[in-house]
Parts: C-alpha cells; sequence; structure tokens
C-alpha cells in the first residue's frame, strides 16, 4: 500500500524551502515527526526519508529531540544493513 499526500498550493508556497527540494524535505520532516512520536522506529523513519542513517541520527540530537532505540530498531537496523549490502 502506498499513500499520496496532497498539500494545496498556498501551503507550498508558504514553505521557505527552496522548491527543487520541497519533496525531499518534507519526506525528511514527516520522518523525523513519526519518529520523535514513536510512531516509526528509526529504521523505518531513515526508509521514508531517503537518507542515511547517519544524516537521520544527527536531526534529533540537533533538534533536541528525544531518541527512542530498543531491540526492534536495532534489528530492523541490521536486516537493512544486510540487504543494503547483498
Amino acid at each position: 500500500m502506498a499513500i499520496t499526500l496532497h498539500v494545496t498550493d498556498s501551503v507550498i508556497a508558504g514553505l521557505q524551502v527552496p522548491e527543487a527540494g520541497i519533496m525531499a524535505r518534507c519526506k525528511v520532516e514527516l520522518a523525523v515527526a513519526l519518529y520523535s512520536q514513536t510512531m516509526l522506529s528509526f529504521g523505518k523513519a531513515t526508509e521514508l526519508a531517503g537518507i542515511s542513517p547517519q544524516r537521520l541520527d544527527e536531526l534529533p540530537e540537533q533538534r533536541r529531540m528525544p531518541r527512542h532505540y530498543g531491540v526492534e530498531e536495532v534489528e530492523e537496523d541490521i536486516a537493512y544493513a544486510l540487504l543494503s549490502n547483498a
């Protein structure tokens, strides 16, 4: 299942993000927000954001957000690393 999020032109115009980077930035912001609310694991947030785990790992720290990293997240990260190197 995939979802599409429709954002109005007026909201897009209100974003203080260069037009070329809007989609990527919105994905990162959504990933960080869902991760910070424990609605998404770190591994899945990385997948949604489309950035490296190292880069995503920096964002909560820069924003002084709590981290949620447990056994499930470690297992997901290991599985992701194994798939990435296959």
